[in-house]
């Protein structure tokens, strides 16, 4: 029961999630739509399943319609000397019975081994009565529909990842871009106040240098931050496949409710049994142990033999033409028994099973990576939770110092260089916060990754 309402609660997580961010969720659906990965898995998934139905065919009757006509010369021939045996048989006959009742006439018989004007046209039909192989081959089909499955599941959980941290460092980008404009215009709010004081000869010029290096230096971070977001944005919608210029919608509710999120507060121990259960690469593995099964059954059924029946419905004889003494049925029944083939089978399903252990000694190790993986995200999305907090606890210090110091210097109680430095750990202060909320967001995509999440 406690563990129904744990995968129930989890739901509600990832419910949660996705309705407060329905603008990525937009872009997520693109990214699936117009992936060329995707699309190509979903025709290799329609192959897949198209060879399945045909695989299961197997259980229905074949019919089939087979016409051909012979016309033949020469070739060898058979030779019956009729004339020589029956004649004189005939003859004495008639000398015993004093009368011409027996003929004595009869020619020798020759005739082709190659039919010539010879025509056979038949309905056939054809029942696998009893053929274990072809059952099997049927079930390794739907087999290899279910690997695929698991394979593109993976595929998309990978790409929504990928589309989400690309979201958020675009807009990681635009918010620090934001946060050095900001900065940029209290600097020059500070070079125009300095600006009056030189004009009126209460401060020297060069006062206005120290200012203009801090601005330049602004100026030059700022420029590098944008080469940054464009290079995001080319980013973001290479994974979208669309154009690398595109403008990015920018989502209100992007940060909203995301420091208490409810993955903050789950047990570990119960997010790694969930990604033990839903991680799509485990279910691969899982499909491919299945398939080595069905392929040491296979070779186990093939040694028992195979029943068919076959029934033909037709015509057959010399001209073409239809007609009562030319028309033919047959009921044909066929069994075929392997008795011995050196141990071929036997060794076949020796490597499959070897095979088999392999991929269980696979599917632990998995086990034990996604594990260690999901440790590894839960506690880094957890440092970067105590990281907002630290930083919001820096910025609030930071910016009163800066709006206490500002008003001093206004006032002429400090010096320049300490309105400076507090202005810069101002910004400081506020980039750090930015930064960490956006590594939060960016740790949660990961988090939601190791445990199986989307697709």
């Amino acid at each position: 029961m406690m563990r129904l309402l744990f995968l129930c609660f989890l739901f509600f997580i990832k419910s949660y999630s996705w309705s407060q961010t329905q603008v990525l969720n937009k872009y997520i659906q693109k990214g699936l739509s117009n992936n060329l990965k995707i699309q190509q898995h979903h025709l290799s998934i329609d192959e897949s399943e198209l060879n399945a139905r045909a695989a299961k065919s197997y259980r229905r009757p074949q019919l089939s319609f087979n016409a051909s006509y012979l016309l033949a010369e020469g070739g060898r021939r058979i030779e019956f000397p009729l004339s020589d045996l029956v004649n004189p048989i005939n003859g004495t006959l008639n000398q015993l019975t004093g009368s011409n009742d027996f003929p004595t006439d009869i020619s020798n018989f020759s005739e082709t081994f190659i039919p010539n004007n010879f025509q056979d046209t038949r309905l056939k039909l054809r029942y696998a009565v009893y053929n274990e192989t072809l059952k099997y081959q049927y079930l390794a089909q739907q087999q290899l529909v279910s690997l695929e499955t698991a394979e593109q599941v993976a595929i998309q959980q990978d790409l929504i990842k990928n589309i989400k941290i690309a979201y958020y460092q675009y807009f990681k980008s635009d918010a620090v871009i934001g946060i050095f404009m900001q900065s940029k215009k209290q600097l020059e709010g500070v070079y125009d106040f300095n600006k009056k004081l030189v004009d009126y000869n209460q401060k020297t010029a060069d006062i206005l240098f120290q200012v203009t290096y801090e601005i330049e230096k602004n100026n030059a971070e700022l420029l590098e931050i944008e080469q940054q977001k464009e290079n995001a944005k080319a980013h973001f919608n290479s994974l979208l496949n669309t154009s690398l210029n595109e403008p990015i919608e920018k989502d209100g509710n992007l940060k909203s409710g995301i420091s208490n999120h409810d993955l903050l507060e789950a047990d570990l121990s119960e997010l790694q049994n969930l990604a033990l259960q839903q991680r799509p690469e485990l279910v691969q593995l899982s499909e491919a142990a299945g398939a080595n099964e069905i392929l040491v059954k296979a070779n186990q059924k093939s040694m028992f033999p195979t029943l068919n029946l076959e029934v033909t419905s037709g015509f057959q004889g010399t001209g073409y033409r239809f007609q009562d003494d030319q028309f033919l049925n047959t009921l044909g029944v066929g069994f075929d028994w392997l008795l011995y083939d050196g141990g071929n089978r036997k060794r076949k399903t020796e490597v499959a099973q070897i095979a088999n252990a392999k991929i269980q000694k696979d599917i632990e190790i998995a086990q034990q990576q996604i594990r260690l993986e999901v440790q590894k995200q839960f506690q880094a999305l957890q440092t970067a939770q105590q990281k907002i907090t630290v930083e919001q606890a820096l910025l609030q210090s930071a910016q009163s110092r800066y709006d206490l110091l500002r008003k001093r210097y206004e006032s002429g109680e400090v010096l320049l260089i300490e309105l400076l430095d507090a202005q810069t750990k101002y910004t400081q202060a506020r980039l750090g916060l930015e930064v960490v909320e956006f590594d939060l967001l960016i740790r949660l995509a990961e988090l939601e990754r190791a445990l199986g999440m989307g697709g």
